[in-house]
């Protein structure tokens, strides 16, 4: 019976021309060449989930792509990639996967980023190499990306030319950049649908999520920030959730752009949007009426962008309602203000970041960011 199952299990990866693939994890040496280190770890395996664990803090370069045919989870630890040498997208999907497909498109289960910073990058941030992927579970997490881009993949930062993903969030981040090269920040297919990934749209949800994060002129400013003709299609099986985010100089259009002119009611009842600066050419943009949530209509008053510190002025509305990525946020200095919007600061949940804006449920011995309520303040803990 074992033999039998084997048997079946091995005709049934024939079938789409594909062998057990091998889980790759690789540790590069602090110093060394993320990709160099990846090819080594690669050589001779038929290759399946890739996992990269960067060293605590530690610096790196990167001089080819890092390419997947599978899931891809790179944990950053705090550490800082220099891609100045790159020329190719940060993160490339393989034109020969090593996934099943499922209704034709390539059934990739996560590509995470967390806790890393990247600096250089001259092309996309991810490409799906025009390869039919459908990737479950794309996150940013706790990420910077320092956007030297002159051209990007299929006009986008995030480039899905021939396919899209099902759920996808960027939260606690910053990226940044020139205002050049990218037409949209992220780019879905026209076929990347929720029912033709091979879900059912009357049982399984899509999502989309940006929360408390910093972008500056990270697209041109006649861009639009997402285009996904799918979105607008299937939009009643989607839950929306745009929550506490700074748009900086990232075209004047944002909200309208990511939705594709559908009116927000149109969305899945779960949705949200609220406490979002949208900032265009010295003046708070017109972004619609998308959800009941507040808007914010000041500059966030950051310390210097050119140098990239997008620390907020203390006595900003984004500093009152801690908005923008974690790293950046600071204690707002209008004690009375804070009261009028009814936060409970003394009974409020107490959290924990570290310093590149990643939530830590059980902090140790260091520096962080704690969180209660509106108060925010840097703690050492020993």
């Amino acid at each position: 019976m074992k033999q039998n199952l084997l048997l079946l299990g091995a005709i049934l990866f024939s079938v789409n021309g594909m062998s057990a693939a091998d889980p790759i994890v690789v540790s590069p040496a602090a110093g060394s060449d993320i990709a160099a280190a990846l090819t080594e770890a690669k050589a001779g395996k038929e290759v399946g989930k890739i996992t990269i664990n960067l060293a605590e803090n530690a610096a790196y370069t990167l001089g080819a792509s890092i390419e997947t045919g599978a899931s891809l989870v790179i944990n950053g630890n705090g550490a800082t990639i220099d891609a100045s040498a790159l020329e190719t997208p940060v993160i490339l999907m393989s034109a020969t996967p090593t996934v099943e497909v499922v209704n034709d498109f390539y059934r990739v289960d996560s590509v995470a980023v967390k806790n890393v910073t990247v600096n250089g990058a001259k092309s996309s941030i991810f490409y799906d190499n025009n390869t039919k992927y459908c990737v479950v579970d794309f996150v940013l997490d706790g990420v910077d990306f320092a956007l030297a881009t002159a051209a990007v993949e299929n006009e986008a930062l995030i480039a899905f030319k021939a396919g899209g993903a099902k759920d996808f969030a960027i939260k606690n981040s910053t990226i940044y950049g020139n205002g050049e090269g990218a037409k949209y920040f992220v780019r879905y297919n026209n076929n990347a649908r929720i029912d033709r990934f091979g879900y059912d749209e009357n049982v399984d949800t899509w999502s989309m999520l940006y929360t408390n994060n910093t972008f500056y002129k990270a697209i041109k400013n006649d861009g639009q920030w997402g285009n996904y003709n799918g979105v607008a299609s299937k939009a009643k099986a989607m839950v929306v959730t745009v929550n506490k985010n700074i748009w900086f100089d990232c075209s004047e259009q944002v909200l309208r752009r990511m939705f594709q002119s559908k009116a927000f009611k149109d969305f899945n009842a779960g949705s949200s949007v609220a406490e979002n600066t949208f900032w265009y050419n010295d003046a708070a943009a017109e972004q619609g009426n998308y959800g009941n949530g507040l808007e914010l209509t000041t500059n966030p008053d950051f310390v210097n962008a050119a140098e990239g510190n997008f620390t907020i002025g203390a006595s900003t509305e984004q500093a009152k309602y801690q908005t923008g990525a974690p790293k950046w946020l600071v204690p707002y200095s209008g004690e009375s203000a804070i009261e009028s919007i009814g936060v409970d600061n003394e009974n409020a949940p107490v959290e924990y970041f570290n310093l590149q804006g990643i939530r830590v449920d059980n902090p140790a011995a260091g520096i962080f960011i704690r969180r209660q309520g509106s108060k925010v303040s840097k703690v050492v803990i020993k």
